[in-house]
């Protein structure tokens, strides 16, 4: 169809057709095809821009809450807070030394109230308001509140809960807590509410993000929303974002979620923008960066219009010297024409013609020709012309990319600034899904003793220590495949063999195109020095074996575990045979002596995790140890008997044998039946295991007597028959 109609044309207008195909098609493909790559690659440079930004905003914020942290622990540490808390029978509220404390610390780091906790939850003291002293949080009005929150995930050491909406209160609340101590004995939690107000550095530091650049953070509504922290810094807000995301979350839902971004999405006004987001988990906040599109584009639309105007005038001039040319040659092939017609005319008419009569036409139409060559040359210089200003117009644009990757060079240097600082003061280590570690910092090479070659490439488990509880390994796994932050501490072990102990978060790591985990990142704080103070409480200085305090505290949690795994917690215990004797035969230093040996006996044969050994006083010692069967408990009870007897120390006064030997009574909770929490019953199974160990002393010492039956969960009264 478009043959015939083209066909059907004058001459001369299918060659100003085809004349102006041929000028203006190249250009019509090549400009529009230029335009979008440049727009795109600028996209990608800017995201990745914005992502950096978002990621300095996170580093920031760490290292201010990790120095605060450390600020409310040195005010818990202070002498003030912990000599008055000490003295349970004072009103905490009505002294004004705990007052002024408190009230000179909230004015100097700009944080809004601070509450004294004892260890069982009841509220002691509070800076700005006290309607609620003597409260409990485990009461069912604090149920949904913040501090009752902080309190069921509270720790022994300095730890944030983000913020979160507190029903009690009805506003988001962030909160700081750290143990207060005194003589080694845990008495209460001093416990710190942020403001929002330091976190507005992080929001109006808008450098690199242009006139409309933009800095959110937010929080989850108790409805499951995002919202954000602080007013918007446009006030005009539209139903449009939803409609334009055709349902996918917003970039401040993904960040809540957790997820790592970037892209391109529409604000709350409905504008297209540039957008990255993260997630910081201690302030359990959303970061959003973000940047209009209208403004990143707007050095390629004013280059757009300038290629418009330009082609525009192009065009016209093609077309003018198209036309003038096609009329021309239009002109001259008429002439030809008529000439053919009259000499046709003439060969009708039978009149003569001479070849030398017909060469002046001939003639014509070779200066004809060469005047339609000169014209073709005439416009491919002009097409030559044209590709000029297209090579121009481009080297502009590579200009304005290479102006744009210099500021993300300086934007990107100020970053690595920061990533040293945190590489050089935090322990950090990133690994893959094996356990293979990718990344460490040298603050972690430092503390482990290894250069950063011999860690990357090896498993973690290299520098874990064997004395961490079964099960831990797979309890990280467990959070880290569920996308889960798990925190704790952890012992370690450096690569001359020293044990060191430290403050673990470890989080999944994400594909930012596919979102599946790839592995996960540990931020560690070094806490050895004060697990030795713990262990030092917690230890008898002779011997060397947990102390009676100790004894109390672990009975409990052995209790309850073995009530929820079904399995049985055995008491042993020993008593030194005629002790007095071996005092008064070889003098109190020798005696010593002998305790520290016996003891040490008693450790090296019950080496395994779930073994405890301690020393209860005088020459008492036991054993807490969970065991699947009680031939099982017995033969643990029989192994350090013989551990013992091994020593062959002499004891003259000794009846039972002619070296110092002990006398052996154990006992049994049975939870392998447990359907439900068991109440722990230190007491009755003491009682038991102390029967038993009198019974074998009346059986001529240096023997074992165990207890036929045990304290279950059925019956707790001590019914049992040894």
């Amino acid at each position: 169809m478009l043959t015939k109609v083209f066909n059907s044309l004058p001459l001369f207008w299918q060659q100003l057709l085809v004349y102006c195909l041929i000028s203006l098609l190249p250009i019509l493909l090549l400009l529009p095809w230029l335009y979008h790559h440049n727009q795109q690659q600028l996209i990608q440079l800017k995201s990745e821009q914005l992502l950096l930004i978002a990621q300095e905003k996170f580093y920031q914020m760490q290292i201010h809450l990790q120095a605060q942290k450390e600020f409310v622990q040195q005010l818990a540490n202070t002498p003030t807070v912990v000599e008055i808390l000490h003295q349970s029978d004072i009103e905490l509220y009505d002294l004004e030394a705990l007052h002024q404390t408190s009230t000179s610390f909230l004015q100097q780091h700009q944080h809004k109230n601070l509450f004294i906790i004892s260890p069982k939850g009841k509220l002691l003291f509070a800076a700005e308001h006290h309607m609620a002293l003597g409260e409990h949080l485990t009461d069912d009005d604090w149920q949904t509140s913040a501090l009752a929150t902080l309190y069921r995930q509270i720790q022994p050491k300095p730890m944030v809960l983000g913020y979160h909406w507190d029903e009690v209160e009805g506003k988001l609340i962030g909160l700081i807590s750290a143990p207060i101590v005194y003589d080694s004995e845990l008495i209460g939690y001093l416990v710190i509410q942020m403001n929002k107000t330091w976190l507005n550095q992080f929001v109006e530091q808008r450098q690199g993000l242009g006139e409309t650049g933009e800095i959110n953070l937010g929080y989850q509504r108790p409805d499951g929303s995002a919202a954000p922290l602080f007013p918007t810094r446009y006030s005009e807000h539209n139903s449009t974002q939803r409609e334009a995301l055709a349902g996918e979350p917003i970039p401040l839902e993904k960040a809540i979620d957790g997820e790592v971004g970037w892209g391109e999405s529409y604000d709350y006004r409905g504008e297209p923008i540039i957008v990255a987001w993260l997630y910081e988990p201690e302030t359990n906040l959303g970061v959003v960066v973000k940047q209009d599109k209208k403004e990143l584009f707007s050095t390629l639309n004013t280059q757009k219009g300038t290629f418009a105007i330009s082609l525009i005038l192009i065009m016209l001039i093609v077309i003018l010297l198209t036309h003038r040319a096609s009329r021309k040659q239009a002109k001259i092939i008429q002439q030809l024409v008529d000439q053919a017609q009259r000499l046709g005319s003439t060969q009708e008419h039978n009149l003569e013609q001479t070849p030398e009569q017909m060469a002046p036409e001939l003639k014509k139409l070779s200066e004809a020709l060469a005047s339609a060559d000169l014209q073709i040359k005439a416009q491919l210089n002009l097409l030559s012309t044209q590709a000029q200003l297209l090579e121009q117009q481009s080297e502009s644009l590579k200009n304005a990319n290479l102006n744009l990757e210099a500021r993300i060079a300086r934007k990107t240097a100020q970053l690595k600034d920061y990533i040293s600082i945190v590489d050089e003061h935090v322990i950090i280590s990133r690994a893959n899904m094996d356990g293979q570690i990718t990344y460490v910092s040298s603050a972690f090479c430092r503390i482990s003793g290894y250069t950063s070659s011999e860690l990357i490439g090896q498993n973690h488990s290299i520098v874990t220590h064997p004395n961490n509880p079964q099960g831990l390994l797979n309890e990280i796994w467990q959070a880290i495949n569920n996308g889960q932050t798990w925190r704790g501490e952890i012992q370690n072990r450096s690569k001359d063999g020293a044990s060191y102990w430290v403050n673990a978060s470890i989080s999944p790591t994400y594909d930012t195109e596919t979102g599946n985990i790839t592995g996960y990142m540990a931020i560690r704080e070094n806490i050895t020095d004060r697990k030795r103070a713990e262990t030092l409480s917690i230890t008898d200085e002779m011997t060397q074996l947990y102390n009676r305090r100790y004894f109390n505290e672990q009975f409990d949690q052995l209790w309850r575990l073995v009530a929820r795994s079904h399995e049985l917690l055995t008491l042993i215990m020993f008593d030194v045979d005629h002790f007095k004797n071996y005092n008064d035969d070889l003098g109190h230093h020798q005696g010593d002596c002998a305790l520290i040996a016996v003891a040490q006996a008693i450790k090296s044969a019950s080496r395994r995790a779930t073994d405890y050994a301690f020393r209860l006083g005088g020459e008492e010692m036991a054993v807490l140890a969970i065991v699947q069967n009680p031939e099982e408990g017995v033969l643990l009870a029989e192994h350090i008997q013989q551990e013992i007897n091994q020593l062959c120390m002499p004891h003259p006064s000794n009846s039972a044998a002619p070296y110092v030997t002990v006398s052996i009574g154990l006992c049994f909770f049975d939870g392998r039946d447990c359907q439900r929490a068991s109440d722990p019953n230190l007491n009755g199974l003491y009682q038991l295991a102390d029967k038993a160990l009198y019974q074998a002393k009346e059986a001529g010492r240096n023997r074992i007597i165990a207890c036929l039956e045990g304290l279950s969960c059925v019956s707790t009264s001590g019914q049992h028959r040894l």
